[in-house]
Parts: structure tokens; C-alpha cells; sequence
């Protein structure tokens, strides 16, 4: 069994606009809390909401929900100790 951790992660998001001027325009500042189940290189997946385990069998075989964030995308992760 793993410990996975609770994290608060920020990160910037794409902006999509239409029928706007475009020069003003950046990506926007988001915030996310969940788990992180997996971590390399290029990205972090967190699970958003998860059955009550830290066992992966178990959280993958019921389908979670979550996140794919790029690295390059993130400004800060925060843990959250409970």
C-alpha cells in the first residue's frame, strides 16, 4: 500500500476566447486540491475524488476523477498535512 499525499496544487490554465481583442489576454491562475497518484518528468495526475483507501488497486478499479497537469504549468503545490 501507498501513502498518497494531499496536495494543494496552482497552476495556470489555457483561456480560450472568441470575438475578443487578444492582447490583454493570459492564462488564468487556478487552484486544485486532491491526490497525487502518479508524478514524473512532464506531469502530475491528482485524483479530485477518491473512494475512502490509499490502496491503487482498489482507487483505480472504481474510476476516479482528476487531473493531468503539466509541470511547466504549475506555480506552486502546497501539502496538506491532515
Amino acid at each position: 500500500m501507498r501513502n498518497l499525499r494531499l496536495v494543494l496544487i496552482r497552476y495556470y490554465d489555457h483561456v480560450e476566447f472568441r470575438n475578443r481583442s487578444y492582447e490583454q489576454l493570459k492564462p488564468m491562475l487556478r487552484e486544485v486540491v486532491g491526490w497525487i497518484v502518479y508524478e514524473d518528468d512532464e506531469k502530475i495526475i491528482l485524483l479530485s475524488e477518491k473512494v475512502v483507501s490509499n490502496n491503487p488497486e482498489e482507487i483505480v478499479k472504481l474510476k476516479p476523477s482528476g487531473f493531468v497537469i503539466l509541470k511547466s504549468a504549475i506555480k506552486e503545490v502546497v501539502c496538506l498535512d491532515v
